[in-house]
């Protein structure tokens, strides 16, 4: 499922017009998938994630695929480390701050496979 996910925000990457291969670390931002940084006087906070962004479909169809993995991940026993992690952050976080957070890497695993041209390969566990 996870899989599925990187591929469909590969292909939605693509379709973004303002695509540009040296923004790795504003790809997530531009979504609006990443908490709005105040900062005042060498104190930084975060708020909450963007919302006024021009890709709210793509956030939407993310944030929902995600919130769909973790669904998935919750009911099954972990294979992966992303799958251990995912269950770490959905007990200290809850479902829908551990979806935006799986829809966050899951752009920026997309992102960095297109640059790099590789495949996804999930890290298994060891038995």
């Amino acid at each position: 499922m996870l899989g599925l996910l990187v591929h469909i925000a590969f292909y939605r990457i693509l379709s973004i017009s303002s695509f540009k291969p040296l923004m790795l670390c504003h790809k997530s931002t531009c979504i609006g998938l990443t908490p709005i940084q105040y900062s005042s006087g060498g104190v930084v906070k975060l708020g909450s994630i963007g919302k006024h962004s021009k890709n709210s479909i793509l956030r939407r169809q993310l944030v929902c695929g995600a919130m769909a993995a973790v669904q998935a991940t919750i009911k099954r026993e972990a294979k992966t480390k992303k799958d251990v992690w995912l269950k770490g952050l959905v007990e200290c976080r809850g479902k829908k701050c551990a979806a935006v957070a799986l829809a966050n890497k899951t752009v920026r695993t997309a992102y960095a496979m297109l640059i790099q041209g590789t495949e996804y390969k999930a890290e298994l566990l060891a038995a």
